[in-house]
């Protein structure tokens, strides 16, 4: 499996940023619900002036909060709304711990309250949603100058009893915890950055995935359109059976002419020559999958299939002799029901068997699985000796040795075929009704 074109990795990790944005927007409206609850459900016990300075926090944050809900509603939003996000929900926090400072308790209220310490790591969260390691490590760092702030403006204005000792309460503040609450607050902030860029990674693995499987699914779709149902299941399973590496394998090579097509398309209109060319091989072309044949190409006013490739098959030969009287008897029907017009509709079919070299041979930009070698010339060579033959199916030795104790055969003369040395032997399938002269 080939690597995924970057620009539609990059797009589909973009777009699962921007899901997780919206995510992270949802979640701050919640945050938003949250804070209007606790104004309304604290605000007998809260002075009047840190009601007031808490509800300005909060409208502010909603305001924001909505802003950026309806931006990632279609999609992401600028790439400065990720700094401002950040600094946003960190300072909601340290504004709601500002708030608090008005209250009763005043600065111990403000450092020592636990929920407006537990309330960073969880805003600081929203950042790694996004993805990115420098803004989340910039709501951490944010965080800890913030919090520190607020230590020193309650330390520095003696509005709280310092303490070096770790002490609890009303009575003092002990500065190694809250140190301690300020350093933790800038490593989670680090923390946090790392897992936003385990999550990017995964976003582009999951790209990755999405891509290949989509790929993958594609060639199985194009596959059915050439290959037997059985066959496209088998490659399916195995994807490794039409890869771009050539392999050499026995197979049936089956050619099939449409006669007289060259007076046919003078004759007749460019849409009625293709009209008659889609009936015809909309007829042959199933016969073709029935037999677990793979249809190799279409060749003008014929085509090429192959039995054996991509999955081995024992009887590879009897399939392609069965596929062959098969067409001819849909041929003799087409031709009755009038399809072929005064030309009538006939077909030559020539099958060889032997090694082929079976690949996706072309350009880096255009592969095409199919078959080469010796024995699809000689294939070819055989359909074209059918009309000098005065026959519909001519067949090589190798074929008729798989098919005798089946069909009907025939020894053709001796005759010369193009590259091969000496007079190959050659057989004629007779059907029901048809000579054997």
């Amino acid at each position: 499996m080939g690597v995924p074109d970057q620009t539609r990795v990059a797009g589909l990790v973009a777009a699962e940023a921007a899901r997780f944005e919206h995510i992270a927007a949802q979640v701050r409206l919640v945050f938003c619900g949250l804070g209007l609850l606790a104004l309304l459900g604290n605000s007998a016990s809260n002075s009047p002036e840190n009601i007031l300075a808490v509800s300005g926090v909060t409208l502010v944050f909603i305001a924001w909060a909505g802003f950026i809900y309806r931006r990632t509603r279609g999609g992401a939003a600028p790439g400065w709304t990720k700094w401002v996000n950040a600094a946003v929900d960190v300072s909601f926090v340290s504004g709601f711990a500002a708030g608090s400072y008005l209250n009763y308790s005043g600065a111990y209220e403000m450092l020592l309250a636990p929920i407006l310490v537990a309330l960073y790591p969880m805003v600081m969260f929203l950042s790694a949603l996004g993805g990115n390691f420098r803004v989340t490590c910039f709501a951490g760092l944010l965080a800890a100058l913030q919090r520190l702030a607020l230590l020193r403006l309650a330390v520095d204005r003696g509005h709280v009893i310092p303490s070096e000792a770790a002490v609890y309460g009303k009575e003092a503040v002990s500065l190694p915890d809250q140190y301690t609450i300020v350093g933790f607050l800038f490593v989670l902030g680090l923390v946090y950055g790392a897992l936003g860029v385990l999550l990017r990674q995964q976003w582009v693995r999951s790209a990755t995935d999405t891509l290949q499987r989509q790929e993958a699914e594609r060639q199985q779709a194009q596959f059915r359109k050439y290959l037997s149902p059985s066959v496209a299941e088998f490659v399916a399973e195995n994807p490794a059976a039409m890869g771009l590496s050539g392999s050499r394998r026995r197979a049936a090579v089956m050619f099939v002419d449409i006669r007289d097509f060259t007076r046919r398309s003078e004759a007749a209109r460019p849409e009625v020559v293709v009209e008659f060319l889609n009936t015809i091989f909309g007829a042959l072309v199933p016969i073709v999958f029935a037999n677990g044949g793979t249809l190799d190409k279409f060749l003008g006013d014929g085509l090429l299939a192959v039995f054996g490739v991509p999955r081995e098959m024992p009887d590879d030969s009897l399939r392609a002799v069965r596929a062959a009287m098969a067409m001819l008897e849909r041929v003799r029907e087409l031709d009755a029901a009038g399809v072929g017009g005064e030309f009538g509709v006939h077909i030559g079919v020539g099958i060889a068997h032997g090694d082929v070299i079976a690949g996706n041979i072309g350009t880096p930009d255009r592969l095409e699985f199919t078959v080469i070698g010796d024995t699809v010339n000689f294939a070819a060579r055989l359909q074209g000796l059918c009309r000098d033959l005065g026959r519909s199916l001519v067949i090589s030795d190798e074929v008729q040795g798989a098919v005798a104790r089946e069909f009907r055969c025939v020894k053709m003369p001796p005759v010369k075929v193009k590259g091969k040395s000496g007079t190959p032997t050659i057989w004629a399938v007779v059907r029901d009704g048809e000579g054997e002269g």
